[in-house]
């Protein structure tokens, strides 16, 4: 069995997009609660510090309490600069940096209301940068507790079973070695057109 349900994600890791590959259906959880400290709105890039995660400003308030369509992206302090210069820093030796950054910064700008729209975003950005079609992407219908016949992914930052096992050259893998799991922004600076050979 390897359809699986899966929380949204703004740039989620390798492993899933390595999953998206092998599955006839990727389930989109779209009826559960927001959960704090969770990766819906955060992703983990390297860069000449280490591995960084950075995380979407949301609305405060009971967002783990709301539906995860509900919960809204902050803007009331200029944020978005930050990611990207935190990104072109990370990233902008690599290979592709000319042909990537130009579309996230699109998307960063965009100044989505909702979280869900930036993720979803994101998620079909990514599957068109790697030539995977976006068809087995689906929402659910309700929400459910548990699955008997899907993997459940929902509560995983990474799917750890399917890590990435092909190694590619990362910007700054003189002085980390390599990392694995990273967001696909990681896969899709460093090796392009040729991402989906490393999934």
């Amino acid at each position: 069995m390897n359809d699986f349900v899966q929380s949204i994600q703004c740039f989620g890791p390798v492993s899933y997009f390595s999953e998206y590959k092998r599955a006839d259906i990727v389930w989109i959880e779209m009826h559960e609660n927001y959960q704090k400290r969770s990766w819906r709105n955060r992703y983990r890039i390297l860069s000449s510090s280490g591995p960084e995660t950075w995380s979407i400003p949301l609305v405060k308030g009971k967002n783990d309490r709301q539906s995860i369509q509900e919960v809204q992206i902050a803007y009331d302090e200029d944020w978005i600069p930050r990611h990207l210069h935190a990104i072109r820093s990370a990233y902008g030796k690599s290979p592709y940096f000319d042909d990537i950054f130009p579309d996230l910064t699109a998307i960063f700008e965009k100044r989505y209301r909702f979280l869900w729209d930036m993720a979803m975003e994101s998620q079909l950005w990514a599957l068109r940068k790697i030539n995977l079609p976006s068809e087995p992407l689906r929402m659910t219908q309700a929400y459910h507790k548990t699955y008997d016949d899907l993997k459940d992914y929902r509560h995983n930052g990474s799917v750890s079973e399917r890590k990435n096992r092909l190694t590619y050259n990362q910007v700054w893998e003189e002085r980390y070695g390599f990392v694995e799991d990273l967001s696909i922004l990681d896969v899709l600076f460093c090796t392009g057109p040729e991402a989906m050979y490393y999934l």
